[in-house]
């Protein structure tokens, strides 16, 4: 699904973003099953907003191995502190104030995607999909440009 959210290229012509959700079912011969739902970015990012909980810690994990939780609004000064013992920290993870409350809202997330959600068919998906990127909208301008050139070249000759 394209949104005017996104991105920006070089000369700052707006990407559009394609954002989903995905649920995973199974695994089968190496193979990973599910359902994977097409998201509005720019409605989703504001709902999430709206539906959020505060950041209440930070798990660190260090270069040594040790992981530590910090409180999220000391986080800098701490980790400055404990950097000389357990060395850089290789990953932050960051903890809400209230887990249950998070998990609430995550579930009726769920739930509210799965009750709307309807029945589509991922090869016609894909097929539209791939055409609309800007991969193939530049492929057939070069087809549209090569032809042009080709045609214009045998009317010369014909001259």
């Amino acid at each position: 699904m394209k949104t005017k959210c996104g991105g920006f290229t070089r000369n700052r012509q707006m990407i559009p973003v394609l954002a989903y959700a995905i649920s995973l079912k199974e695994v089968r011969d190496g193979k990973i099953f599910g359902d994977l739902y097409p998201l509005n970015y720019r409605e989703h990012v504001e709902r999430m907003k709206k539906l959020t909980c505060p950041i209440g810690n930070v798990a660190v994990a260090f270069e040594d191995g040790n992981v530590i939780t910090i409180p999220y609004q000391e986080r800098r000064q701490l980790m400055n502190r404990l950097m000389p013992e357990h060395g850089a920290p290789k990953t932050m993870t960051y903890l809400p104030e209230n887990e249950p409350e998070l998990m609430m809202i995550l579930k009726r997330e769920r739930l509210k995607r799965s009750y709307h959600a309807t029945a589509g068919n991922l090869e016609e998906y894909l097929d539209k999909l791939e055409k609309t990127t800007l991969r193939e909208k530049l492929k057939r301008a070069k087809t549209a440009v090569s032809t042009q050139e080709v045609s214009s070249h045998k009317r010369g000759l014909e001259r």
